[in-house]
């Protein structure tokens, strides 16, 4: 979407969507630790409850936002 509809460089487009990849890279280091049978289900609804919070914010989306939103 960055890159086709709103013409930003792939450079920018990649820097917009790298929160989203470090978050994802620092909950494998931190999930492994604490990787027991017991809490298997928390860490899941964690995660969920991670995942749809981001999919609302992203769900604001639009082509008017400027580069600053």
């Amino acid at each position: 979407m960055l890159q086709n509809l709103m013409n930003y460089p792939a450079v920018t487009a990649g820097l917009v969507a790298a929160d989203a990849r470090h978050g994802a890279m620092a909950a494998l280091f931190l999930v492994r630790p604490a990787d027991q049978p017991c809490r298997n289900r928390l860490i899941i609804l964690f995660g969920l409850l991670l995942t749809r919070c981001r999919c609302g914010q992203m769900s604001c989306f639009s082509l008017q936002m400027s580069m600053a939103r």
